[in-house]
């Protein structure tokens, strides 16, 4: 194993070491050779990364990101500290691990859940809206087949609360009881093409369910997620 893939790993172990989000997306049939080379992989996450809030989603880092056989390796940290790791293959499949922003936010959260951890609910709505938008993108490209999957998994979230963030202030907390959670679901190409915010709303409020959060304020949401889109956030 080469250095840098060293250094890749110990990367994404250290994201793996800490409370963290994993993305799967992928064409629901499989053809190993979807994109032709592995250079093209590097130009579609460059056409298609989403840049609504200044941390583009995914990150392509200039330094870290190398050709692994059938697959393109990037990874990266932000000077706040906030590390991802991702994997996009020739079969389309991307794979992506990143830490919770809101664990970097430590010296404004209240002692009682610095050990826990939080969880903004708007933060939460604009990355899964910013998934979708990627998705979405790709999808145009016309490499998805005609159906795909999109899988969001929280890794060690027990004890961890929603919490009130600047944009919703007189919410209740909301404790998740397990210790991961897994949305997992699929769509049609021409449905993510026409509804992607509709349906990544809904994946939002899952998560949010999964935390006792079943009555968030729905038409307050959609505003703010209008407003990322048009980037007046």
């Amino acid at each position: 194993m080469n250095k840098r893939l060293e250094s890749s790993q110990e990367f994404l172990n250290e994201i793996k070491n800490l409370p963290y989000w994993q993305v799967i997306i992928r064409p629901n049939i499989f053809k190993k050779d979807n994109i032709e080379r592995l250079d093209d992989i590097i130009k579609l996450v460059r056409d298609c990364q989403v840049s609504l809030r200044g941390w583009s989603y995914p990150h392509l880092s200039n330094r870290n990101t190398i050709p692994i056989e059938d697959y393109i390796l990037s990874w990266a940290s932000s000077m706040f500290g906030f590390k991802e790791y991702w994997r996009f293959y020739r079969s389309c499949q991307f794979v992506h691990f990143f830490i919770f922003r809101e664990d970097l936010d430590k010296k404004n959260i209240s002692k009682d859940f610095k050990e826990s951890g939080i969880l903004y609910p708007t933060n939460t709505l604009f990355l899964i809206t910013e998934i979708f938008e990627f998705t979405s993108r790709l999808a145009e490209k016309n490499i998805l087949a005609d159906s795909l999957e999109i899988s969001v998994t929280l890794h060690q979230t027990q004890n961890r609360v929603i919490v009130p963030d600047s944009n919703l202030r007189n919410i209740d907390i909301y404790e998740c009881p397990q210790n991961s959670i897994e949305i997992r679901n699929k769509y049609s190409v021409s449905q993510l093409l026409t509804q992607s915010r509709d349906y990544s709303l809904k994946f939002a409020l899952q998560i949010f369910e999964q935390f006792q959060y079943t009555s968030p304020p729905i038409e307050l949401l959609k505003e703010l997620q209008e407003k990322l889109i048009k980037k007046i956030i």
